[in-house]
C-alpha cells in the first residue's frame, strides 16, 4: 500500500529577461528514496529554467514504487526597460543648469545619481553643479515588474566664463584627440595643463582667433586651457 505522497514545487516564478529562477520539487511523506521526473526531462530535485512556460515534476518513492505528479507551475519572464538619456549641451560649466532628458522605453520610475551626492526621482531633471569635476552621471530605471537596467556617462564640468570680459569657447566638451579653441577678440597664448599639473603644451597664437590645441597623451580628466 503506497503512503499519500506529494510534490509540491518551490521558487520564484516571475523573473526578468536573462535572469533565471531556480525550481525544488519538494516531497512529503516518502518512506525511502526519491526519484525526480521533471517535464523537462530533468531527473534532479531541482532545475535551473529561464523562459516562460508550465513546469511539473513526477515523484517517485524507490522503495514502494509509488509515483505522484505535482501541480504544474508557471514561471513568466518579464521585459526589461532600456535606460538612456541625453543633455541639453556639450558645454558643462559650473553653477549653470544643465537639463537631462530620459529617452528610456518601458520604464515607470527613474532614479538618477548625478554624481555630486545628488539624485533626482523625475524622468526629465535639471541639475546644477558648483565644482569643476568629472561627474559620473547614472540613470537607473524600473518598470511594473520590478525589473531594471542603466545608463551612464561621464561629463567634465568646467569654470564659466564671464562673456563680458573672456569670449572663448572650447570645443567639443568631453574631448579626445583635438580640441578646437575660439575667440573672436584674438588670443595671444595656449597652454595646456593635465590633472597631474604638469604642462601638456604651450603655443604663441599672436592674435589668432581660432586655434587646434592637441590632446592626444592626456590621462582621462578635466584639462585646464
Amino acid at each position: 500500500v503506497c503512503p499519500p505522497l506529494s510534490a509540491t514545487i518551490t521558487g520564484v516564478t516571475s523573473i526578468c529577461a536573462g535572469a533565471s529562477t531556480t525550481l525544488t520539487a519538494v516531497a512529503r511523506y516518502e518512506t525511502g528514496s526519491v526519484s525526480y521526473s521533471w517535464s523537462t526531462g530533468a531527473t534532479t530535485a531541482s532545475i535551473t529554467v529561464s523562459t516562460t512556460g508550465n513546469y511539473s515534476v513526477t515523484l517517485g518513492d524507490t522503495q514502494l514504487g509509488c509515483s505522484t505528479a505535482s501541480v504544474p507551475v508557471a514561471v513568466k519572464v518579464n521585459p526589461v526597460p532600456t535606460a538612456g538619456f541625453t543633455l541639453n549641451t556639450q558645454e558643462f560649466y559650473n553653477n549653470s543648469e544643465i537639463q537631462f532628458t530620459s529617452t528610456s522605453t518601458g520604464a515607470t520610475t527613474y532614479a538618477w545619481d548625478f554624481g555630486d551626492n545628488s539624485s533626482s526621482t523625475v524622468a526629465n531633471p535639471k541639475h546644477t553643479y558648483a565644482n569643476i569635476a568629472v561627474y559620473t552621471i547614472k540613470l537607473k530605471v524600473t518598470n511594473s515588474f520590478g525589473c531594471e537596467s542603466s545608463e551612464t556617462k561621464q561629463i567634465s564640468v568646467i569654470t564659466g566664463l564671464d562673456e563680458n570680459s573672456i569670449n572663448l569657447r572650447a570645443y567639443p566638451n568631453p574631448a579626445s584627440g583635438t580640441c578646437r579653441i575660439v575667440s573672436p577678440e584674438g588670443m595671444e597664448y595656449i597652454s595646456v595643463t593635465g590633472m597631474d599639473g604638469r604642462l601638456h603644451f604651450t603655443q604663441d597664437v599672436h592674435g589668432a582667433t581660432h586655434s587646434e590645441v592637441p590632446l592626444t597623451g592626456l590621462a582621462p580628466g578635466l584639462t585646464l586651457i
